[in-house]
């Protein structure tokens, strides 16, 4: 095997099934070709933009922002460690 370190891969699938018998989500309305004209436009804007300026909104939006914990709020009701403490003299 010589000094080569590798992991076998490989990938299953199982049971498969036509687009067309796929279960639908509650409120889902399957509209194929209206859903072809609108990946084949985002396609469109994505390679003339640049990968992934257009894509669903179900993929979320990616964070480019960390909080600054030194101006977040005292945690009072999950620190109990953070809770104030008044003496009365």
């Amino acid at each position: 095997m010589g000094d080569y370190r590798y992991a076998k891969a490989g990938v299953m699938t199982a049971d498969l099934v036509p687009d067309s018998r796929t279960q639908l989500a509650l409120f889902e309305v399957r509209d194929h070709e209206r859903s072809k004209r609108l990946m084949t436009a985002m396609d469109a804007c994505n390679r003339r933009y640049g990968r992934g300026i257009v894509r669903p909104g179900s993929v979320g939006v990616a964070r480019t922002w960390a909080t600054k914990f030194e101006r977040r709020s005292p945690r009072y009701t999950t620190r109990l460690d953070e809770l104030p403490t008044v003496r009365a003299g």
